[in-house]
């Protein structure tokens, strides 16, 4: 493509063949909309088996530096949370 001067999404001519793939996410770009794979969530979601674990954590990234071993803006959890749910739908 780039020999033949596409550099950017919107320099690639409609006359340009391209794999389906490439024409889904060309067609998403040119009308602002996102490529939604229905199929391959369907599929995650549905490989999803019990108890479930939901981990989250909070980090600090501090311009100036705490404690020795830290860098500026690094970051650095410092609280978390894990509920497990299971298939009743208790946690």
């Amino acid at each position: 493509m780039y020999k033949e001067g596409v550099v950017a999404v919107e320099d690639i001519p409609d006359t340009m063949k391209l794999t389906d793939i490439q024409q889904k996410k060309v067609d998403a770009w040119k009308a602002q909309k996102g490529v939604i794979n229905k199929e391959a969530i369907k599929g995650l979601v549905d490989s999803i088996s019990y108890p479930i674990y939901h981990f989250d954590f909070e980090t600090l990234g501090p311009a100036i530096p705490e404690f020795k071993g830290m860098k500026p803006y690094g970051k650095y959890p410092f609280q978390y949370s894990l509920h497990i749910e299971q298939e009743d739908g208790s946690l």
